[in-house]
């Protein structure tokens, strides 16, 4: 009896996760939830002066939402400039003062992410 009670909560769980992506794809859905596209944002302080630069590859990263996500959340740094592309999942990180990586990670991950590697290159 008890094993016919875990092959039915088995099932339930598999039929909810099968209907939850077909109502996802239903949807136009990304991959992170969204059904609107999520738009980037540019950073806060204009100008040309970034004369410092890293490169991160980030994890967790599906589809262009994702890329926004982790865009805005680095622009929303102040003195940094970002731009995150999908292919490759990675992004370049300007910066008007030395790149702080601990500042880069810790907005990445407030963004659902994560950062697999980190360079500066200058």
């Amino acid at each position: 009896m008890g094993a016919v009670l875990v092959y039915i909560a088995l099932a339930a769980g598999i039929a909810a996760a099968v209907s939850a992506v077909f109502r996802r794809s239903r949807n136009g859905s990304a991959c992170c939830g969204k059904t609107e596209k999520v738009k980037k944002t540019k950073p806060s302080g204009g100008g040309k002066d970034y004369r410092h630069e890293a490169v991160a590859r980030i994890s967790g990263m599906m589809c262009e939402n994702c890329a926004a996500k982790v865009q805005n959340a680095l622009n929303g740094l102040p003195g940094v400039r970002a731009r995150v592309t999908i292919d490759g999942k990675q992004t370049r990180i300007f910066s008007r003062d030395p790149v702080d990586e601990q500042a880069i990670h810790r907005a990445v991950h407030a963004a659902g992410y994560g950062v697999c590697d980190f360079t500066i290159i200058r």
